[in-house]
């Protein structure tokens, strides 16, 4: 036996225009139990059913200007204009009540 086990099936991937080549999130749930030896049966020949909260696919963004910057993060364009610590001030807490 020359080959490792469980490096009989592959990924080819259509577009490569992503930056780094490929993109692993664009492999459908569907496809990757049938990559990863999960089932034997590819979905091309199941009839797949998808739930009512099936949402289209969106790239990995990871990288790229358009990746997510929690609030705070450098990355993120309003870096730190938000005040961290509020002083208590009794006199306008007791005027809201």
């Amino acid at each position: 036996m020359t080959e490792q086990y469980g490096r009989h099936r592959w990924v080819v991937f259509g577009d490569l225009n992503w930056p780094s080549g490929q993109e692993p999130s664009s492999v459908p749930p569907e496809w990757h139990g049938w990559l990863h030896c999960i089932r034997d049966s590819s979905p091309a020949t199941m009839d797949v059913a998808y739930p009512i909260y099936h949402v289209p696919h969106h790239a990995n963004k990871t990288g790229t200007p358009l990746s997510y910057a929690p609030k705070g993060a450098w990355q993120n364009s309003s870096k730190r204009n938000w005040k961290k610590v509020h002083v208590w001030d009794p006199a306008s807490a007791a005027t809201s009540a």
